[in-house]
This record gives structure tokens, sequence and C-alpha cells, in this order.
């Protein structure tokens, strides 16, 4: 009878220790799929954050190029020769001197004259008496207002250095007109503002 109950208890030891090894192999095999799956994760996250980093780039670069496009698009070239700087968008108002053709400006603002009546000489016209005798040149770029149209022809007054407001008939295709274009508030390198009619201006 002692034999068999030495034999059941060395048996039953060795079935505990079984038991136990088993435990363990199965807590260490846990154990490793917790670090790989942790590991899994942590290269996941990682992924993550660099893929949100060269997004952030990428929109930061984005953002510059847009600001670098907006910044040229504010700025434009004079086309015309000699032509004048004025003080506000009319050319009623004060000449402040002269624009150089190639002249590279700011834009600071825009305006859009309605049912205006202003044109500009496209280039030298000559004006005469009803006795064929010469009186006065208008130059390039000279401003006139339009009194009246009749089939292509224009009565216009304008500013003379000398006896101020004179009128004279003008064939149409000599003018640009103003109406239905805009001005340009512009600034010079020198830091100087001024107002240029957007046919001079390219942006």
């Amino acid at each position: 009878m002692r034999r068999i109950f030495y034999s059941g208890l060395i048996l039953t030891s060795i079935l505990f220790i079984g038991c136990d090894k088993d435990n363990k192999a199965k807590e260490l095999e846990l154990k490793e799929r917790e670090l790989e799956l942790k590991e899994k994760e942590l290269k996941i996250a990682e992924k993550a954050e660099k893929q949100a980093q060269k997004a952030e780039s990428n929109s930061e670069a984005d953002f510059a190029t847009k600001k670098t496009i907006e910044k040229e698009n504010n700025y434009g070239v004079i086309t015309g020769n000699k032509v004048i700087i004025r003080s506000n968008h009319t050319t009623k108002s004060n000449n402040m001197g002269n624009y150089v053709k190639g002249e590279r400006v700011e834009i600071l603002d825009e305006y859009y004259p309605a049912n205006n009546t202003e044109a500009i000489a496209k280039k030298q016209i000559y004006l005469y008496n009803d006795y064929g005798r010469f009186l006065y040149t208008l130059v390039p770029g000279k401003a006139v207002e339009i009194l009246e149209e009749t089939h292509g022809e224009y009565w216009v007054s304008f500013d003379h250095p000398e006896y101020g407001k004179l009128t004279a008939t003008v064939n149409g295709s000599d003018l640009d007109f103003i109406s239905g274009d805009k001005w340009y508030k512009v600034r010079r390198n020198n830091g100087q503002t001024g107002w240029v009619f957007s046919k001079f201006l390219k942006r």
C-alpha cells in the first residue's frame, strides 16, 4: 500500500510540474505576442507621424508658393511712353509726373469707373481751326472729355496750358475710351504712389 501511495504522489507531482511548465510557456508566448503587438502599434504610430509631418511640410510649401504667386500678381509693368502719374482715378486729377516705359510697379488698388465720359489721345492729334490754321497738338496720353459723338467723330474738351479749356472735333479711332476699363493705384520703386489707366499697365 505504501508503494502505491508513493507512486501516486510521484505521479501527481510530475503532473503538477508539467502543468506549471505549460503555464509558463503560455505566459511567455502571451508576453511575446504582446511585445510584437506593441512593436506593430509603435511602427504604425511612427508611420502616421511621418505622414502627418510630410503633409504639414507640403502644406507649408504650397502656402509659401501661393504667397509668392499672390505677391507676383500684385505687380505690373508700364507699357506706354511717358504715361502720366495721376493723383486720382480720373484724367481730371493732378499730373504728378510720368512713368517710365518698362517700369515695374506694385499694384495697391483698383477702380472701375461707371459711365465715364473721359478718353485719352492714342497718338499725336493735330488740331486746326475752320480756316485750316494749325492751333494745337494733342500729345499721346492727353486727357479729353467727351461732349458729343456724331458718326464716329467726337466733340471733346481739354485743358490748354495758355488758353484754359478748349474744344475740338476728334476722330474716335484716335482715342482710348476709359469707360469700361479700370484704373490701378500703384507704388513706384521710389515710394511714390499714383494712379495709372489700365491700358498702360500689364500684369
